[in-house]
Parts: structure tokens; C-alpha cells; sequence
């Protein structure tokens, strides 16, 4: 599929990237490891741009690496980038460092500083391959410790060494809230003076440190951070202003007038920096607007879509805002002069998919996944690629590179969401001599297996018949994408045989985690009953000290909302420490408390919710 070769070229262009970061200068430690991971993380970026520019990955960047980072760091239990020595000394925690914060927080972090040096053209894919200052420290830190290894102090070092980077003299204190401390600010907007017939408002910044439980205190500066930010606004022509917040209170240099009665403003354009914006509630709505309008770009759209879902989870926004949103965006029209629409309906899916997953035994759940259906089924229409996959017998799609993974994504979410006509493609192409899209495949795949028992076992025997590697790795997925206790129960028995390779545990048992309630429920009981012959299995015996299975264990339990799951973790935890790194299972713990708490607040909205709009 495109995304398969997206990811190919992205790795490939990673492994290259440590010809620098990590061959010709190497950490000194693994506390530093970001210095090489982190920056493979953010160059493979470039290089990927610049090689294949028809993909515009600089674009993706936003939803593939720094909305997972601002996931991973929004626990209170995350790490820093630069772990404490005394952190580091077992291979259980070293191993626990190849982790969402050191590759992708590193490099998000990393892209937010350059954005900031070069005063945001690296944002844009023209200016990857400028010598900003940015990059003109990091050749004098690759210089001066060719073949050497150096600690993330040196490298801060020689950035503010370098005299191209004079005007940025204090980058060294600047970054180290972002490099010693867990975490990210949230930028909280409020009117100062609120509209009125007298005035269309203004309003002030402040910031707070976030954390997915809720938010902390911002009272010194150790709570706060070095915040660079960038907003636009309706009115504005000239691009984005630019500037840095350093206090917890921005003061009266931190406030912005608005120019109209309707004038909308939006912080963090293109997700240029590691941080999440709060509005207030009616700004959230002129926001919606122009989302649904198409004033505001696919990034951006995403990028406030991501910021809800989390400010929901934090108890500081409501679930009726998110909601507003994510449905007002689903309405977005195709535009002639838009790439593609690709990482808002990323962030559509994920909001709606997000709230349908927590709502599965809840009485509104059927009417609210109606409603996402309908949103789903109204853009499947507006885009209208049904019409030419009928045609080509699903054989091809139209347009560029990431609109063809628009209607990848589409596509999978007319599976999901029932859509009729996508549906009935899907089976057709199954059963069809011909070859189905790569980027449908899986859906098709997944469409056939839920079809029922003989759909399953026609999938079952493709899969054991298969020779690519990649074609088999969809048809296994699409095995662990059932949701009948029946179909779950074939699947799960599939794990311990030579049907499914040692290498494909994790990802196959953690689909059938993530495919539904039932599907996490039968998981987690298989896990707990074969927990050590799945860890003989994937390590190669007992004796081996791995912490590879933690993962799984907390793709697995990550989902669950209820006190029973949470004290069987706690037993699990206790048996299987060795293997499991303490902050591993303290991000579990702290995801059921927080899931739980997250149903308790907002059932009831989003039932009210569904029922006001399903009219």
C-alpha cells in the first residue's frame, strides 16, 4: 500500500540518518539516547521531503510522530529526554528508552527548536535544506565530535557556540525545561475583556503544565517552560507571529485583540511546537466553523481535533466541544486547492473511534455510532471515489499520494461504520479474481473475516498460503479484527501454533485487544493463562530478560475502565515485575483511572449529545 511504502522510505531514511546521529558521533550513555534517536526521528523526515516530495511528508509529521509523543508524554509517570544516570543502569530500563518519548518527542521537540531558529520557514518542505542557525549548530556539534561520543550537554554546548547562532545565546537554559522534566505545557487562552457591543475582545495567555489526569500548577520556573508559539488568525494575510511565553502568566505583552466580532485565532499552525492550546468556549466554536468551511488547513484541523480529545481527557474541556468539532469537520468539502484532507479525517476517525470504543456497553452506544456513521457515510459521498472503485472493480484510485490515503482511511471507516456501498465493494473484491488496492486491502480483508465463520476461514486459508510477507501480515490483522466470541476464540487459539510467528504476536493479539470490548476482555484473560509460554514464544526462552512483551501487555490492559481489570493488573504486575518496567505498568495503571473517570464525567453528555443531533 502507499502507507507501506511511506513507511519503508521513512525507515530507510531513518537508518541513514544514524550514519551521523550515532556512527559518527554517539551518545555517551543511554540517558542520552534521544541524541541519536531523536534526531534520526525528525531527519528521516527531511530526507524523505526531499527524495520524494509527491508524498509531502513533511505534512505528516504531526499525526505519525508529534501527536503520538504529546500521547506518550501526558502521563505524570513519563520520562525526561535526558534520564537520570542512576535510571539507566539495567537492561530492563535501558530497553524501556526505545520509547514514543525519546524517538518522538526527541524529534518533535527537535522540529519545534529549528522552527523557532529559523523563525518557522523549516516548517515548510522549501526550507528543509537551509542552513538556518538551527542546522548551523548542529554541523559545529557533529565537528566537533566526529567519532567521538558526547553527552546532551555538549551538544547544547555547541549550539550556543556557534557564532551563526549568537542571536539564540541562552538556548542552553531555554531548552532544559524541554530536555530535564516530563511533560508539556498547555497554552490556555481566556478573554481578558470578553466581546462585547463595546468590543470584539481580547484575549491572554497563560500556561500550565499538562498531564492526561488533568492539569498542574504553573508557579515558578520549575513549572513552566521556555514556550515559543506562533498563531494566525482569520484577518492576518502575512503567515503566522511569532513569539515566546517564559512566565506562567504572559502579562499585558501576551494579549491579542481581535479585529472583528466573528475573528477567529489559531495557536500552534501546523503543529510547529510540543505544546496544546486551550480556547475559550466560544472561540472553540468559530473554530468548528471554519474547520467545517475549509478556512483552516487539514493539519490544522487535526491539530485542534488532537488538543480536544486530550483536553477532554484532562477534564478541561467538554465532551459536546469535541464532538462539535469532530462532526463540523466531517462536513469539510473537497477543495481544489487542498493536498488532501487526509490528517483531519486522522483526527476525525480517531476522536470518533476514540469515544464509540469507551461508550461499547453503554445504552447510547448503538445511537452514537449511528451518528458516526452518518458522518462517515456524508463524506465517502462528497469525496465520491465509489464510483471509480466500482468502475476498476477496486483496483484503483485516483489522485495524489495522500489522497489515495484518504480514501484508504475512508474506506476502512465504511467498513467499520456499516457503510452499504462500501461494504458490498468490499465482499465483491474479495471474492473477485482480480487484484484488490493495496490501500483497500486490509479493509477488504477485515470485511471478509467479519462476515462470519466462512469468511473467517477463507481469510485463515489465504493467509496460510500467502508468500509476501506483506500481504500475510494484513491477513493476520485482519483475523484479529473480529468481534463475536466465537470468531475472537479461533483467533486467540491461532497465537501458540506455527500459524502465527513469534515476531507477529504482539501486533496480532493486540488487534484483537483493540478491535472491541469483548476482543480486550477474551485478550486479557489468554495473557494472563499464557503469559509464559507466550513469553518463551516471543523471546526464545524463559532465561532471557526482555521487556518486550510489556508493551503488549499495555496495548492490551490500556483500554479497560473498571476496578476488576485494575486490581488483576496489579496481581499480574506483581507475578511478571522482571519483565515489565515500572513505568510501563504505572502508565497502565494511570490509563484505567483515567478511562474510568472519563466515563463517569461524560456518558451522559455524549448520550444527550447523540440524541439532540440524531435529530
Amino acid at each position: 500500500s502507499d502507507f507501506d511504502v511511506l513507511w519503508a522510505t521513512t525507515t530507510v531514511a531513518h537508518e541513514l540518518a544514524h550514519m551521523w546521529f550515532g556512527n559518527l558521533v554517539t551518545m555517551n550513555w543511554w540517558n542520552d539516547l534521544f541524541l541519536n534517536e531523536g534526531f534520526a526521528e525528525y531527519v528521516q523526515y527531511i530526507g524523505v521531503t526531499v527524495a520524494k516530495p509527491e508524498y509531502a511528508a513533511d505534512t505528516l509529521f504531526p499525526i505519525l510522530t508529534l501527536q503520538s509523543a504529546l500521547y506518550a508524554d501526558s502521563y505524570p509517570s513519563s520520562h525526561p529526554l535526558h534520564v537520570p544516570y542512576e535510571e539507566t543502569l539495567s537492561s530492563i530500563e535501558i530497553d524501556g528508552l526505545f520509547d514514543g518519548i525519546t524517538y518522538d518527542k526527541g524529534a518533535s521537540v527537535i522540529r519545534m527548536l529549528r522552527a523557532h531558529m529559523s523563525g518557522g520557514k523549516s516548517i515548510f518542505s522549501e526550507n528543509l535544506l537551509e542552513a538556518d542557525p538551527f542546522i548551523e549548530g548542529v554541523r559545529s556539534y557533529l565537528k566537533e565530535y566526529r567519532y567521538e561520543n558526547a553527552k546532551s550537554a555538549q551538544f547544547w554546548k555547541a549550539m550556543g557556540d556557534n557564532p551563526k547562532t549568537s542571536k539564540f545565546q541562552n538556548i542552553v537554559s531555554d531548552m532544559q525545561s524541554w530536555i530535564s522534566r516530563p511533560n508539556y505545557p498547555v497554552l490556555q487562552l481566556s478573554w481578558k475583556v470578553p466581546p462585547s457591543g463595546a468590543s470584539n475582545g481580547v484575549l491572554q495567555m497563560s500556561q500550565a503544565p499538562f498531564h492526561k489526569t488533568g492539569l498542574g500548577t504553573c508557579r515558578d520556573m520549575e513549572s513552566n517552560w521556555w514556550l515559543p508559539f506562533s498563531y494566525i488568525t482569520s484577518s492576518s494575510d502575512d503567515g503566522p507571529e511569532y513569539g515566546v511565553l517564559g512566565d506562567c502568566d504572559g502579562g499585558e505583552l501576551k494579549e491579542l485583540a481581535l479585529e472583528s466580532s466573528d475573528e477567529f485565532v489559531m495557536f500552534n499552525p501546523n503543529q510547529s511546537g510540543f505544546y496544546r492550546v486551550n480556547y475559550p468556549a466560544e472561540m472553540w466554536g468559530r473554530l468548528a466553523k471554519s474547520a467545517e468551511q475549509g478556512n483552516l488547513s487539514s493539519v490544522d484541523v487535526s491539530a485542534l481535533l488532537d488538543d480536544a480529545y486530550a483536553l477532554v481527557e484532562a477534564k478541561e474541556l467538554g465532551v459536546s466541544t469535541l464532538l462539535d468539532l469532530a462532526y463540523a469537520a466531517s462536513k469539510r468539502a473537497p477543495s481544489a486547492g487542498t493536498v488532501s484532507d487526509y490528517q483531519a479525517w486522522y483526527d476525525i476517525s480517531y476522536a470518533f473511534k476514540g469515544v464509540e470504543g469507551k461508550l461499547e456497553g453503554s445504552s447510547c452506544h448503538s445511537d452514537f455510532k449511528d451518528l458516526v456513521s452518518k458522518a462517515v457515510t456524508g463524506a465517502i459521498t462528497r469525496y465520491n471515489f465509489v464510483p471509480s472503485l466500482t468502475r476498476t472493480n477496486s483496483m484503483e484510485i485516483e489522485g495524489s499520494f495522500q489522497n489515495r490515503l484518504l480514501v484508504g482511511l475512508l474506506f476502512s471507516l465504511g467498513v467499520e461504520f456499516g457503510n452499504s456501498q462500501v461494504q458490498s465493494l468490499a465482499l465483491q473484491g474479495f471474492s473477485s479474481s482480480t487484484n484488490v488496492n493495496p490501500n483497500l486491502r486490509y479493509s477488504v480483508y477485515k470485511a471478509a473475516a467479519r462476515s462470519g465463520l466462512a469468511g473467517y476461514n477463507q481469510v485463515l486459508d489465504r493467509y496460510r498460503v500467502a508468500l509476501d510477507a506483506d500481504e500475510k501480515e494484513k491477513l493476520l490483522l485482519a483475523l484479529g479484527t473480529v468481534t463475536t466470541e466465537e470468531l475472537i476464540a479461533k483467533s486467540l487459539d491461532l497465537v501458540m501454533t506455527d500459524d502465527v510467528a513469534s515476531m507477529d504476536v504482539r501486533s496480532f493479539v493486540a488487534r484483537i485487544a483493540g478491535s472491541s470490548l469483548l476482543g480486550r476482555q477474551l485478550a486479557w484473560k489468554y495473557l494472563q493463562e499464557n503469559f509464559d509460554a507466550l513469553y518463551e514464544k516471543v523471546n526464545g526462552s524463559l532465561d532471557v530478560s526482555s521487556s518486550r512483551l510489556a508493551k503488549l501487555v499495555s496495548r492490551v490492559c490500556s483500554g479497560f475502565a473498571d476496578d476488576k481489570s485494575l486490581q488483576e493488573l496489579e496481581s499480574f504486575y506483581r507475578k511478571y515485575d522482571k519483565w515489565i518496567p515500572a513505568k510501563v505498568f504505572q502508565k497502565m495503571e494511570e490509563s484505567i483511572r483515567t478511562n474510568k473517570a472519563w466515563m463517569e464525567r461524560n456518558e451522559q453528555e455524549v448520550c444527550t449529545w447523540a440524541k439532540d443531533n440524531r435529530l
